[in-house]
């Protein structure tokens, strides 16, 4: 789950990149360039873009579920 990560989220992809896994990101309405940095460091990521900020919890529940429905 992230918000407003840009600066931090690249490095946190390429790790879990290198590590063989697909990251799964649940957006809470970032107003940076997060979803952005993330699609290019790898396009095929797993995105779900709330739209608006639905606070840790709810959030993280989405992911749980994107995460179950693999």
């Amino acid at each position: 789950m992230t918000r407003n990560s840009a600066g931090d989220i690249g490095a946190c992809v390429e790790s879990i990149v290198a590590a063989g896994a697909l990251p799964m990101i649940v957006d809470n309405a970032s107003t940076d360039d997060t979803l952005e940095m993330v699609r290019s460091r790898c396009p095929e990521a797993k995105i779900i873009a709330t739209g608006e900020n639905l606070g840790y919890g709810k959030a993280m529940n989405l992911g749980g579920g994107l995460a179950f429905a693999e």
